[in-house]
């Protein structure tokens, strides 16, 4: 008699060990594939870490900028106006 279980059964084994075979195959190009993936994605967090760093200098420069300039106001208002001049200078 033939059992047709059984030679399902044996062709499911081959075909897992020729699985298997492909998968220690491929298991080195797997590996770089990984280890490529780590690199570039600790590349691009070093990326954005130095764009977020630029970007709270750039917010200092302007906050000093701002200082300055709320500091320089009163000096608007204790110049004088020069002597000599009443009005707008003629023009030829």
């Amino acid at each position: 008699m033939l059992d047709v279980s059984a030679l399902h059964g044996a062709r499911a084994g081959r075909a897992l060990v020729t699985a298997a075979k492909h998968d220690v195959k491929n298991a080195p190009e797997l590996v770089v594939l990984l280890v490529a993936n780590l690199y570039l994605n600790a590349v691009f967090t070093a990326a954005r870490a130095e764009t977020a760093q630029a970007a709270l200098e750039i917010v200092e420069i302007f906050r000093l900028l701002g200082i300055m300039f709320l500091i320089l106001i009163p000096l608007v208002f204790l110049m004088k106006r020069p002597a000599g001049r009443s009005g707008p200078a003629a023009a030829h």
